[in-house]
């Protein structure tokens, strides 16, 4: 991947905040507490692929910027994730500690 098109996710995330039109009306906390994109990302049900099937995607999460980076799906799969949902050997572990 050339140095122009590693930027380009970026460039778009860039454009996506420019056109918000409350970006400059609104305050930061509030835009974080009511905008869809925050409530998205807070939401580890909406999650896609493998983080969305993992049994840790409440802790874990992935790497959304990966996942946007790469797909350009914000609540896409962590593209470079390794772990295969369900493989955990100690299943009744990680649920009682979510």
């Amino acid at each position: 991947m050339t140095a122009p098109a590693a930027r380009e996710p970026l460039r778009r995330v860039r454009r996506d905040v420019a056109a918000s039109p409350f970006i400059r009306d609104r305050p930061l906390t509030e835009i974080y507490r009511s905008s869809p994109l925050f409530t998205a990302l807070r939401d580890p049900d909406r999650l896609g692929g493998r983080c969305g099937a993992c049994e840790f995607r409440t802790i874990c999460g992935g790497s959304r910027s990966r996942a946007y980076a790469c797909s350009g799906d914000v609540l896409g799969e962590e593209p470079w994730y390794a772990y295969e949902p369900g493989s955990f050997p100690y299943q009744k572990e990680p649920a009682a500690h979510v």
